[in-house]
């Protein structure tokens, strides 16, 4: 295949720092302590500042967690959300006074059969025990589920101990079992 086809990766984008006068610009969004959970909009300043290392950290997800997702097209909802700052995609990331992401959340609208339009969650990682990171988080996720009226939240846990974590701190619940024949 003519790699002039394929999505660029991590390694192939240069990034291009937005500045003002030599500095960053500021997170928008909600304050915890000294975190802000900003929500990645293609018409904010810091939201192209820091859009860069959001797809690194996506990316550098799919490694560490061996997640199923393709980064082909991780990349291609990541950049098609940004660039026409769809409103079917939530891009939002926590980050510290060094500009650095500590958090993140990738959700999407998707139909799942009969139940319809549903928020899928395709990524959620925090490097931090604060609590109130990902509570916040949530917040705004559900504000942006019933903003759209969809008909709940779904995603797709790694193991049992992980869905026992959504289950216990985010009111999630088994619907179906998903089970591979090799």
């Amino acid at each position: 295949m003519n790699d002039a086809f394929l999505a660029p990766t991590a390694d192939t984008v240069q990034s291009i720092p937005v500045s003002l006068n030599g500095k960053a610009p500021t997170p928008t969004g909600v304050q915890i302590g000294e975190f802000v959970i900003h929500e990645i909009h293609r018409t904010d300043q810091y939201s192209r500042y820091i859009f860069p290392a959001f797809v690194d950290r996506a990316l550098e997800f799919i490694k560490k967690y061996q997640s199923e997702t393709d980064p082909v097209w991780l990349q291609q909802l990541l950049y098609n959300a940004f660039q026409h700052d769809l409103e079917s995609v939530k891009l939002l990331c926590a980050v510290d006074s060094k500009n650095n992401i500590v958090a993140h959340v990738i959700a999407y609208v998707d139909q799942y059969g009969t139940r319809g339009s549903v928020a899928f969650i395709c990524q959620v990682e925090k490097d931090l025990t604060n609590p109130e990171i990902m509570d916040e988080g949530f917040k705004i996720l559900v504000a942006w589920k019933e903003k759209h009226k969809l008909n709940g939240m779904m995603h797709f846990a790694l193991n049992e101990k992980v869905a026992r974590v959504f289950q216990m701190e985010y009111g999630f619940k088994t619907h179906r079992i998903i089970q591979v024949r090799e």
